[in-house]
């Protein structure tokens, strides 16, 4: 008895951390749980933009400009904008950008090593749904994922 006490605080605990909440909230007449989510949008690169070089990242998110600068060994770079986009690496090649927090409905950019163009594209990306807590319960969030090619390295 006292294991099964001990497992079910333990994942009580791990919910809190993850930022679910177990209590049901009242959702019109529905009872919701307080589970959340994030929109989002990640485009990554197949193959990996693998070469080492100062990577220049610029483009427009919904006629909004904004531009980025990393190295390929850096795991992460913010981006110059009002939103939050990051530049990520995983420490040897650049692999993807992530659009945090919205889901905007058309980017372009274009991205260079060494002054040399690697990957010019405009996305107009298609988004999941998601509602963690039903569809008639808070919130909803807009995702995607999408792959593109950079021109030959």
């Amino acid at each position: 008895m006292q294991s099964w006490l001990v497992r079910a605080s333990v994942m009580l605990a791990a919910a809190g951390w993850f930022g679910v909440s177990m209590a049901p909230v009242s959702c019109g007449s529905e009872e919701c749980t307080g589970a959340g989510c994030q929109s989002g949008l990640v485009v990554r690169f197949g193959p990996s933009l693998n070469v080492d070089g100062d990577y220049v990242v610029e483009g427009t998110v919904d006629g909004e400009a904004f531009s980025c600068s990393t190295d390929s060994v850096s795991k992460s770079a913010p981006c110059n904008s009002q939103r939050e986009i990051v530049v990520i690496s995983d420490g040897a090649q650049l692999i993807q950008i992530a659009f945090r927090g919205s889901a905007p409905d058309r980017i372009q950019f274009v991205i260079r090593r060494d002054g040399m163009t690697l990957l010019e594209t405009a996305l107009e990306p298609q988004y999941q749904l998601q509602q963690p807590n039903g569809p008639s319960c808070p919130p909803t969030c807009k995702t995607a994922v999408v792959d593109v090619q950079p021109v030959s390295q």
